[in-house]
């Protein structure tokens, strides 16, 4: 060490210290630019098709499931190539490319809406989960009894979901910088698989969460400002709860001191107004009111006797003032069984139903006016044997079942 010193001169001996210049000039000199993105400022949208019913709670608490996101693979591709005799040349061709499944975790929230989203999943395509337990052994409608083999009825599995539009229609992921958004969207999302976590009686501190594995047909890039046409979508909406208060802070570049012409045509000169707050400019005016007032689910912590300085969320029950937010039981209107009750409940939509069934023929020989005038002891029968082919399904039934319900 004695031997370089003595050859390693100072040139400047009131410099002791430099900043990393390459970092500066690449990353910050052009106003972070070219810094990298972090990954704790994103924003997720779920969005369901016309066939998720507005009453659902993946409807009702779709923002807020989409800032309970805790971590997102963003989507990744892999092309197919095959190496090809060009004349004894090698030529490498590409033949197909196919999209990475996208993991999705997201925080199992103390109200469970995220759960309820999965599990509404689970019902839409799948009949298993929309049959109701009686006991450990039997169901209700006979569906999971042990012995099963001579059962009159044969209940629905499966995927028999009676539904033409699948649950998701896309699933969107935007990364967030210097007040722009750079945005994924998954085309027909379908979850490959989705788990719950799991409990442990000696985890004291760990966070349960909901998980799941996203396959989809294709990727759409896009990116904007912040704000600018209502994206992100739902971004800083009061039920989101992101704290929308602007930043004192500011710098001294000014609007005109652009550095750099932009490389992307989408880059607007907005992202040099440095010395703007940050969201003053770009970020639309937040709503001072809003159709549906959210409430606390949880208030006045209480300390832990097991747990130093771990806080459990209760409730005040000696509040009146707070209501609570409920998520909706966990029954989707889409299986036959559940069609079929909320039609009989509704007496004009079930009449319209038998209207269509009779006009259309279903039941040869006999019109709607034929039915009306028949014995009651024939008008149960027939009635009896329409049950039977709706909970056997018989997805023309079903259909007039669910344009009725509409109509009314």
């Amino acid at each position: 060490m004695s031997w370089w010193s003595s050859l390693i001169k100072s040139r400047d001996v009131n410099t002791h210290l430099r900043d990393a210049r390459h970092a500066h000039n690449l990353f910050t000199q052009y106003g972070h630019l070219f810094s990298p993105k972090t990954k704790f400022l994103y924003h997720v949208v779920f969005e369901p098709t016309d066939d998720v019913d507005f009453s659902t709670n993946t409807r009702l608490f779709n923002k807020q499931i989409g800032v309970l996101v805790k971590s997102a693979d963003l989507p990744g591709f892999r092309s197919s190539i095959e190496n090809k005799q060009q004349y004894n040349r090698k030529k490498n061709m590409q033949t197909r490319v196919d999209y990475q499944d996208v993991r999705i975790v997201l925080h199992d929230d103390n109200l469970g809406a995220t759960r309820s989203m999965l599990e509404e999943y689970y019902r839409f395509y799948f009949q298993d989960g929309n049959h109701s337990i009686s006991s450990s052994t039997s169901t209700t409608d006979g569906s999971f009894n042990p012995r099963d083999k001579y059962s009159q009825l044969t209940p629905n599995y499966g995927l028999n979901n009676f539904y033409k539009n699948p649950f998701f229609s896309n699933i969107k992921i935007y990364q967030l910088s210097l007040q722009n958004w750079f945005s994924y969207t998954l085309i027909n999302p379908l979850l490959s698989a989705w788990d719950h976590g799991g409990v442990e009686s000696s985890d004291g501190s760990g966070m349960n969460e909901n998980t799941i594995t996203v396959a989809y047909e294709s990727v759409l890039y896009n990116n904007g400002i912040v704000g600018e046409f209502n994206e992100p979508v739902g971004f800083t909406d009061p039920e989101t709860g992101y704290d929308n208060t602007l930043s004192p802070l500011t710098t001294e570049v000014r609007p005109n001191e652009n550095y750099i012409v932009p490389i992307l045509n989408k880059i607007t000169e907005s992202v040099f107004n440095f010395d703007l707050p940050m969201g003053s400019n770009n970020v639309r005016p937040v709503p001072t009111t809003t159709s549906r007032q959210l409430q606390d689910t949880a208030t006045t912590p209480r300390t832990s006797s097991t747990i130093p300085g771990y806080f459990l969320p209760t409730r005040d029950t000696f509040n009146p003032g707070i209501p609570d937010v409920f998520l909706k039981p966990g029954v989707v209107k889409g299986d036959p069984e559940t069609t079929l009750q909320r039609l009989k409940d509704n007496p004009t939509a079930y009449n319209s139903f038998l209207a269509k069934v009779f006009n259309t023929g279903t039941i040869e020989g006999v019109s709607y006016e034929d039915f009306l005038l028949l014995p009651p002891e024939q008008k149960a029968t027939i009635l009896s044997n329409l049950d039977t082919l709706i909970l056997n399904g018989d997805y023309k039934l079903f259909t007039f079942m669910k344009a009725a319900l509409e109509e009314t």
